[in-house]
C-alpha cells in the first residue's frame, strides 16, 4: 500500500539501486551463471572471496537469476552492521514476518514460517557471524526443504553440503597490447569505463590511453572495490597519470599465482592510497563514520565525526562528506527527501582499525550513542502529531544505529540506564514493528546494569513485560509485570503504578477478563488523565477500556471513551491511535449488531493501520470485518477475509487462538460460515484471501444477488434505510424497539445477501 514504512513484501528482492546506489553491475557473466546453476542442485552456497571482491553485488545477481525457482520469493538479509550473534535468527525472522508476536525463539519461528515455502534466503557478510549463520542453516536445512540459502563470506560456514564458490577478482587484461575493441570488453576494464564514465561523462578508452587503462587494472588486480575507488580519480587526473601514481603508491607485488592474502594486500593498499589522497578532515570523518550501522544522515555525521576536540565543525564535515563521495568512500542514497550515507563493509572496516589506532574508538562511540538517544527522544516527543509517519520511517532506518547504541548502553559499565531511557522513548517504534523479542533482550541485558534503587529498574521491568504480554508469554509478562508494581509502589511511581495496571488491564481484555479489565483501566486512566506527558499511556487505556465496556453491552458507555480518545488524536493530528479507536469503534458497532457500520469503521480501521505499518492491529481488523461480512450473511466474503486475516497472522507467527476474546468469536464464526458454504466452497474462498493483499478488504463488500422476498414491515424498514435513518430513527418513526428495527434491518441484510446499509439504499433505487 502506498506509504507503508516497511518493505511491502518481506520476502521481496531489494531494489539494487537502494542497496548499491545508482551504479551499475558488470561482468561475472560465468559465476552468475555457475552459482545459479549450483543452487539448482545444493541446499546452500557459499560465495567466499576476501574483502572488496565483489561477493554481495554477485550474491544479488545470482539470487534474481534463480529466482524463477523460489515461487516464494527471495529474502535479503544484510548481516554487516549486526554484532550479536544472538541476533541473527532476530534479524532474519523480523525481515520474514516483520511483526514477529510468537514467544518461542526466534529460529523456531524461522523455521516454522519457511517450513512449506520454496524460498531463496541471502545471507550477506556472514564471517563476522559464521557460527550463528551456520546454526540457522542447519535448523532450515533439517525443517525447510524447499528453502535454499545462498550466503556471502570470506569463510565458508562449515555446514555439511555447503558447496563454496570462491568468487575471484574480475578478468584483467594480459601484458601483451590489445586492440581497444577487446580491451574494452574485458570485465576490469568495463568496471573501469563505467565508473569513470559516471564522473567524467566523456571519458572513453582509446588508442592513446588504452595501455593505461589496462595497467591500472592490472596493477588493482581486478579488485571491484579497487577499481572504483581509483576510476573516481579520472576526474582529476589522466588515465596515464593514474597508472603512474598507482605505481608509485602501491608496493609492487611479488609475481605467481594471485592468493586471497595477496588480493587483501592489493586492497588493503588500495585503501591507504585513497586515504593518502584524502584531507585530513576526510580521514577524520571516515575513520569517525565507521561507528555507524547501515545508513546515517548528515545531522548524525556533523554530530559524531565533528568530534569532542574542536577538530572540525558540522561544515568541515559537510565538506568532508562530498569529498569522500566524490572518492566513492561513501556512497549516497535519498529517502523522504533527505540524503543518507553508507559505506561498504571493507571500506568501515578500514576507518574502524584508523579509529582504533587513533584511540578514538571508545569516544566516538559515546558520541554516536548520545546521538541516538537523542533522536529516541524526538521521536517521543513529535511521536503523537502530524509528522507521525515520517518519524515511523525515519526510526525504521536508523534501527541498525539503534542497535548499535543499545548494545553500547548495555555492554558499558554506569550506561544501562541509559538503555532503559532509550527504550521507553521508543516503546511505540518496538511495538509497531514487532521487535518485541528484541526489546525483551535488551531490557534483560540492561537490568542487571541497573541499581536495585533506580526508577529504571521498574520501568525496565515494565518494558520487558509489555513485551512479552504482545509475544503472548503470560508467565514471563506475569513475572516482569508483578516486579514492574513492586519497584513502582516502593518509588512511591504513580505514573509507572498506572502503566502496570493498564497493561494488566490490556491483558485482562485479550483474555475475556471485562470485569477485571474495566477495573484495571479506570484505574489507570485516573492517573493518565492528570499529566500532559501521559497521553499516549491514556489513548491505550481509553482503547481497551472501551472494548471491556462494549463486549460487556455496556456500549453507550464505549462510545463515551471513544468520543474522548478521537478528540485527543485529532487534537495531536497522530494516525496510530486512530487506527486503534477505529477498530475499538467498529467492536462496538458489531456489539450493537450494525454489521454495516462495523463494515465501515472497520475498513477506515484498517486505511489508518496498513498505512502507518500496524500489522498486529490489522490482523484484528481484518478479523472484524469478516465477522461483521458472516453477519450480514456474506458467508463467502467472510470465508475470503477470514485468508486475508490468516494472511496477516502467518505474518506476525501468531493467530486468533493466542487472543482467547478474539479467538472464541472467530471459531464461532468461521464453523458457521463452513457450514453454510460447505468446506469445499470455505476452502477456495479462504486461500484466495490468504494469497491477497490486505488491500482487498479495504473495499466494500460487493453487493450480492438478492436471495430472499421482503415482508411488507421489511420494505418499508428498507425505504427508510434508504432515507439514511439510522436504526433509532426507524424504531422513533415506528414506535418500536430499537433492537427491533435492528433485528428487521439485519433480516433484510440476510435475506438479499448485502452486507450495509447503503446497499439497501441502492436496491431500493432499482425497485419500480
Amino acid at each position: 500500500m502506498d506509504g507503508d514504512p516497511l518493505p511491502p513484501d518481506p520476502a521481496g528482492f531489494p531494489d539494487p539501486a537502494e542497496r548499491w546506489g545508482l551504479s551499475s553491475h558488470v561482468g561475472r557473466t560465468a559465476e552468475i551463471a555457475e552459482g545459479a546453476r549450483l543452487l539448482g542442485a545444493r541446499r546452500l552456497v557459499t560465495l567466499t572471496g576476501p574483502g572488496g571482491v565483489g561477493k554481495s553485488r554477485l550474491a544479488d545477481r545470482v539470487a534474481a537469476h534463480a529466482a524463477d525457482r523460489f515461487p516464494d520469493g527471495r529474502a535479503v538479509v544484510e548481516l554487516a552492521g549486526l554484532r550479536e550473534p544472538a541476533m541473527v535468527a532476530e534479524v532474519v525472522a523480523h525481515q520474514l514476518i516483520q511483526h514477529d508476536r510468537s514467544p518461542r525463539p526466534a529460529l523456531e519461528v524461522v523455521v516454522d514460517h519457511l517450513r512449506d515455502r520454496a524460498l531463496l534466503l541471502v545471507l550477506d557478510n556472514c564471517e563476522h557471524l559464521v557460527g550463528a549463520c551456520a546454526d540457522l542453516v542447519r535448523a532450515l536445512a533439517r525443517g525447510c526443504p524447499r528453502v535454499a540459502v545462498l550466503a556471502a563470506s570470506r569463510q565458508s560456514l562449515g555446514v555439511d553440503g555447503e558447496r563454496v564458490l570462491p568468487v575471484p577478482p574480475l578478468a584483467v587484461p594480459g601484458e601483451g597490447p590489445l586492440p581497444v575493441a577487446a580491451l574494452v570488453e574485458v570485465d576490469a576494464v568495463r568496471l573501469f569505463v563505467d565508473r569513470a564514465q559516471a564522473v567524467v561523462p566523456a571519458f572513453a578508452v582509446t588508442g592513446d590511453n588504452a595501455a593505461d587503462v589496462a595497467e591500472v587494472c592490472r596493477r588493482l588486480e581486478g579488485l571491484p572495490l579497487a577499481i572504483e575507488l581509483a576510476a573516481v580519480r579520472i576526474r582529476a587526473l589522466s588515465a596515464g597519470q593514474l597508472a603512474e601514481r598507482l605505481t608509485r603508491s602501491l608496493p609492487t607485488l611479488t609475481a605467481g599465482s594471485r592468493t586471497a592474502p595477496q588480493r587483501q594486500h592489493t586492497l588493503r593498499a588500495t585503501l591507504d592510497w585513497s586515504s593518502g589522497l584524502c584531507s585530513p578532515s576526510e580521514r577524520r570523518v571516515w575513520a569517525r563514520a565507521s561507528v555507524f550501522s547501515g545508513t546515517f544522515d548528515l545531522d548524525a555525521a556533523e554530530h559524531v565525526c565533528a568530534g569532542p576536540d574542536g577538530g572540525g565543525g558540522p561544515d568541515d564535515v559537510l565538506a568532508a562528506i562530498d569529498g569522500l563521495l566524490d572518492k566513492s568512500v561513501l556512497t549516497r542514497e535519498e529517502h523522504d527527501g533527505v540524503a543518507r550515507y553508507r559505506m561498504s563493509g571493507a571500506v568501515r572496516e578500514y576507518g574502524a582499525e584508523r579509529l582504533e589506532s587513533a584511540g578514538e574508538r571508545a569516544a566516538v562511540a559515546r558520541l554516536h550513542r548520545d546521538w541516538f538517544a537523542v533522536v529516541a527522544d524526538r521521536f517521543a516527543a513529535a511521536w503523537l502529531g502530524p509528522d507521525q509517519l515520517t518519524w515511523v520511517r525515519r526510526l525504521w532506518r536508523d534501527q541498525p544505529n539503534f542497535r548499535v547504541a543499545t548494545e553500547y548502553c548495555v555492554s558499558t559499565p554506569g550506561e544501562a540506564v541509559v538503555a532503559v531511557r532509550m527504550g521507553l522513548a521508543m516503546m511505540h517504534h518496538w511495538t509497531l514493528h514487532g521487535l518485541l523479542s528484541e526489546a525483551r533482550m535488551w531490557m534483560d541485558r540492561a537490568l542487571p546494569g541497573i541499581p536495585d534503587d533506580a526508577p529504571e529498574r521498574g520501568t525496565a521491568l515494565w518494558l520487558a513485560g509489555l513485551s512479552a504480554l504482545g509475544q503472548t508469554d503470560v508467565p514471563a509478562a506475569a513475572a516482569h509485570l508483578t516486579a514492574a508494581g513492586a519497584v513502582a509502589k516502593q518509588h512511591g511511581d504513580r505514573a509507572l503504578r498506572a502503566r502496570v495496571a493498564s497493561t494488566w488491564g490490556i491483558a485482562s481484555v485479550y483474555g475475556g477478563e471485562l470485569a477485571a479489565a474495566r477495573t484495571l483501566l479506570d484505574k489507570a486512566l485516573t492517573v493518565f488523565r492528570t499529566r500532559d506527558d501521559l497521553v499516549p499511556d491514556r489513548l491505550f487505556a481509553l482503547v481497551f477500556a472501551a472494548q471491556a465496556l462494549g463486549l460487556s453491552g455496556d456500549t453507550e458507555g464505549a462510545k463515551a471513551l471513544l468520543t474522548e480518545g478521537t478528540a485527543l488524536s485529532r487534537a495531536c493530528g497522530e494516525h496510530y491511535f486512530r487506527g486503534w479507536l477505529l477498530y475499538a469503534r467498529a467492536r462496538v458497532s458489531l456489539a450493537e449488531g450494525d454489521w454495516a457500520e462495523a463494515e465501515s469503521t472497520g475498513r477506515q480501521a484498517l486505511r489508518a493501520q496498513w498505512d502507518l505499518g500496524n500489522r498486529f492491529t490489522a490482523a484484528f481488523t481484518t478479523e472484524l470485518l469478516a465477522t461483521a461480512a458472516a453477519k450480514a450473511g456474506s458467508a463467502e466474503q467472510a470465508a475470503f477475509l477470514f485468508g486475508v486475516a490468516g494472511g496477516i497472522w502467518a505474518l506476525m507467527g501468531s493467530s486468533p487462538d493466542a487472543y482467547p476474546a478474539i479467538g472464541t468469536t472467530h471459531t464461532t464464526e468461521v464453523d458457521a460460515v463452513r457450514a453454510e458454504l460447505g468446506r469445499t466452497r470455505y476452502d477456495q474462498a479462504y486461500a484466495r484471501g490468504l494469497r491477497t493483499s490486505p488491500t482487498a478488504a479495504l473495499q466494500p463488500t460487493p453487493a450480492a444477488t438478492p436471495r430472499g422476498t421482503l415482508t411488507k414491515r421489511e420494505l418499508e424498514i428498507a425505504a427508510l434505510v434508504a432515507e439514511g435513518l439510522t436504526n433509532r430513527d426507524i424504531a422513533e418513526r415506528l414506535v418500536i424497539a430499537r433492537r427491533t428495527a435492528e433485528s428487521h434491518v439485519d433480516h433484510i441484510l440476510r435475506k438479499l445477501n448485502l452486507t450495509n446499509r447503503s446497499q439497501i439504499a441502492a436496491w431500493i433505487s432499482t425497485r419500480p
